[in-house]
């Protein structure tokens, strides 16, 4: 009789173990397919998403020039560079498209997708910023819902968050002083303008040469050029240098583009060492502000 309650016993508690695990692992599995499940879209699905984000972008950059056109910042510096950021979204769209029509797995558009969360995240911060009407207003809204449905069938941080990043930044240093700052502003300038005519140089003597590529690359070395010299501007305009964030953030924005450029391609040492000195002065920039660091040696 004791035998048989002791087995009995030993009957309910593998059950009760059983059940356990069984529990846990359709739990574990299920957020595990709660994670991964953006990986098992299809291509179709994908290209539905990529369809929404064009047409919303051919709707958004048309309201947003109009906006400007009737806000404070008409006939500016300024609202060159938002122009010109809008048709950049324009571009990295239609590269997206033609790079995703052409390869066979949607996942190798990676870094097409990526750009084009890099500018979106930058014009979100004009968005921010500024009132430009309801009409654009809520355009905006639309597309940084399609490019963040975007973003997370590519594992991709949303619009806002999305240049590349190694981790969540070092401490923000605020006991620097201007000074201090205007230093790290200008030895970033200095290795920009070297840069970008290197940069210039190695594409001409690379396959890319006389290629769209090679257009939209040089374009952005001059994006970058703009960006930091907006960051002086500011930054000598401003009595508070942590006033400067958004701008100091548009420049780690732009560098990433560049960080998957020299990944993706050999440009020469010299071009390669000049990135490096470029980087290594962004994610100095990036400590100070509190902002993520561009990736780690080429990711």
């Amino acid at each position: 009789m004791k035998t048989l309650k002791k087995s009995i016993t030993a009957l309910f508690l593998f059950v009760a173990v059983a059940m356990t695990v069984f529990v846990f692992n359709t739990q574990a599995n299920a957020q595990y397919t709660r994670v991964r499940s953006n990986n098992n879209l299809s291509k179709a699905q994908v290209e539905r998403i990529l369809r929404r984000v064009e047409e919303r972008t051919d709707r958004f950059v048309a309201l947003f020039n109009d906006s400007l056109d009737n806000s404070r910042l008409n006939n500016s510096n300024r609202e060159n560079n938002l122009n010109r950021r809008a048709r950049d979204l324009e571009s990295a769209t239609d590269e997206l498209r033609r790079e995703f029509d052409r390869s066979d797995r949607w996942i190798e558009n990676q870094d097409e997708v990526r750009r084009t969360l890099n500018i979106a995240s930058d014009i979100n911060v004009a968005m921010r910023n500024r009132r430009l009407g309801g009409a654009t207003e809520r355009t905006w809204n639309l597309l940084k819902t399609e490019l963040n449905a975007l973003a997370r069938a590519f594992n991709l941080p949303a619009v806002g968050n999305s240049y590349t990043s190694s981790g969540n930044g070092g401490n923000f240093r605020n006991n620097l002083n201007k000074a201090q700052v205007d230093r790290l502003i200008t030895n970033l300038e200095t290795r920009v303008d070297r840069f970008v005519v290197q940069f210039d140089n190695s594409l001409d003597n690379s396959r890319l040469n006389n290629t769209n590529r090679e257009a939209n690359l040089n374009r952005r070395a001059r994006d970058l050029e703009v960006a930091t010299d907006e960051l002086r501007r500011e930054f000598n305009r401003r009595d508070r240098w942590i006033e400067n964030k958004d701008e100091v953030r548009r420049c780690l924005n732009i560098a990433s583009d560049f960080d998957v450029a020299m990944r993706n391609r050999r440009l020469g040492a010299a071009t390669e060492n000049n990135w490096r000195a470029v980087r290594s002065e962004l994610n100095a920039l990036a400590k100070v502000y509190g902002l993520p660091a561009i990736g780690g040696a080429y990711n």
